[in-house]
């Protein structure tokens, strides 16, 4: 597991609560429960059951009852379906003290050279060449994200952070990058972390 993988660290730092159970979805390989405190427990959701994952297809909702856990994480998992006005409200319904979200940023430069230089934005907005499912279904912007969550949030508190992308080979790129993010976030910011408060009532 990489620590220093920012796509869980962050998220997990963002929580602000104290919390016992967590809900991942699209979880695929668990990599997020590497990042959680001991004792925590865990369960996600997936395209197949497997050991703490339950088989679902999100199209059709979250299959736990309201408010049945403490933290509810979606990690890049809102563009991947059709209808994400109910997988939101899903998240927050089954979310008791808060939801933390990420969604792309498909308008960060490297994207756009990438469309310029290559022809392609990204095999996830390919047509289907191999397994179905596996397909962003909306192509979101910094700005575009914001104004989703918050206008299918109902005046619910949400913290909003530009996600820096990770540079593996050009690691100079990392420092422009985070100089420039606050000023340009739609520009050099590759997604969106949101936090979103909820702390129902027991």
């Amino acid at each position: 597991m990489e620590k220093e993988n920012k796509k869980y660290s962050i998220p997990v730092a963002m929580v602000k609560s104290d919390f016992n159970n967590v809900l991942d979805i699209g979880c695929r390989k668990k990599i997020l429960k590497g990042f959680l405190p001991e004792g925590i427990s865990y369960q996600g959701v997936d395209f197949l059951d497997d050991k703490e994952i339950v088989g679902y297809d999100l199209e059709k909702g979250i299959p736990f009852e309201d408010n049945s856990f403490d933290i509810v994480f979606a990690l890049d998992i809102l563009e991947h379906v059709d209808n994400i006005e109910f997988l939101l409200k899903e998240i927050l319904r089954v979310a008791r003290k808060e939801a933390i979200i990420a969604l792309p940023n498909m308008y960060y430069w490297l994207f756009r050279l990438r469309v310029v230089f290559l022809g392609r934005l990204s095999p996830h907005y390919d047509f289907y060449t191999r397994e179905k499912g596996d397909r962003h279904k909306w192509l979101s912007s910094y700005y575009s994200s914001i104004d989703f969550v918050k206008k299918n949030t109902n005046g619910l508190k949400v913290q909003i952070l530009p996600r820096a992308h990770e540079h593996k080979i050009l690691v100079f790129l990392n420092i422009i990058d985070k100089a420039l993010i606050k000023l340009f976030p739609n520009l050099f910011s590759d997604g969106v972390f949101f936090r979103i408060e909820l702390d129902k009532k027991p």
